[in-house]
């Protein structure tokens, strides 16, 4: 017959590895770094050349990377034009910008396409912040 103490051994290592996972996960939900991309759209105007009408954060970000995606396909984009101060609506200004990028030709003259850029890195628990933040 086993005594209590030997009973409970298997219970305790059984918690104790638990309880490891559990800080080892604690601790890389404070460590990863995940992308993240901000989706921005925009027109074909002609083959190769897209219109956009961005606001000022957009701008900065389009102007700090080289290539964006489009249907999951990493391309180079070159800015061919860019028009300050187009439009206004609710005290932020507008720009429209003019890129070439070599994308599919499935897309024809005034089809939509969605360009999506790379962002910054984000820690995961700043990622769960937002999801639980009340609007």
């Amino acid at each position: 017959m086993k005594k209590n103490y030997e009973r409970n051994q298997f219970i305790i290592t059984i918690t104790f590895f638990v309880l490891i996972i559990t800080i080892i996960l604690l601790l890389n939900l404070f460590k990863f770094r995940y992308r993240t991309y901000k989706n921005i759209n925009s027109i074909v105007i002609t083959d190769n050349y897209l219109e956009l009408i961005v606001n000022n954060n957009d701008l900065k970000l389009l102007n700090s990377s080289n290539y964006l995606y489009i249907d999951n396909k990493k391309l180079k984009r070159k800015i061919i034009s860019i028009e300050k101060n187009v439009l206004k609506k609710h005290n932020q200004t507008y720009h429209d910008v003019i890129i070439r990028v070599k994308f599919s030709p499935k897309y024809k003259d005034n089809d939509y396409v969605k360009l999506t850029l790379y962002d910054k890195k984000e820690k995961l628990v700043n990622i769960f912040k937002s999801c639980w933040k009340e609007d």
